[in-house]
């Protein structure tokens, strides 16, 4: 089961590092991002190759691209790479975790992987996170405040809400 496990793993693993997603977006699209990254992007039909698996290419749109609609598109692409050839792979590698657990009298892949550390069980893992989580989300908040005051005075919307794809943008 362990050799199973690892054959998925790394056919998982192939799937993404092997992944060529490419966006094309017009120089309109890519406002704020650097003239060098404009210049080796360029491509002779006119517009801008972005690789969405590729992290130089991600960060440097993700963090000054100030089109909203480009970072969204971006960040999309790059989390569903390879969904359609991963996730029957992860459901199988979750099917022998579980094998593997039960097999050795374990409750769950989470209480086989976690005994030999601090927490030991899974149940206390997830306290210590969840418990975690409360202390900082007042933090988090905060943050999350300031950079909506960002994008709401960068939009012109006093309504407006910090996206998944917004946070690098306005951290930046």
């Amino acid at each position: 089961l362990k050799n199973e496990l690892n054959r998925l793993s790394t056919e998982f693993d192939t799937n993404i590092t092997d992944a060529q997603v490419v966006l094309r977006f017009t120089k309109e699209e890519l406002t704020g991002v650097s003239e060098d990254f404009l210049v080796a992007s360029l491509q002779e039909s006119g517009d801008h190759h972005v690789r969405a698996t590729t992290t130089p290419d991600y960060m440097m749109v993700m963090q000054n691209c100030s089109m909203g609609a480009t970072r969204k598109a971006l960040n999309a692409a790059r989390y569903s790479t390879c969904k359609e050839n991963n996730g029957p792979i992860l459901n199988q590698m979750v099917g022998v975790r579980n094998e593997i657990a039960d097999l050795l009298g374990y409750g769950s892949w989470a209480d086989y992987k976690i005994e030999p550390k601090m927490a030991q069980t899974a149940a206390a893992a997830n306290s210590f996170g969840e418990d975690l989580a409360a202390r900082l989300q007042p933090k988090f908040d905060a943050e999350v405040s300031v950079l909506q005051k960002y994008k709401a005075e960068d939009v012109g919307d006093p309504s407006a809400k910090i996206n998944w794809w917004d946070f690098r943008y306005y951290q930046n």
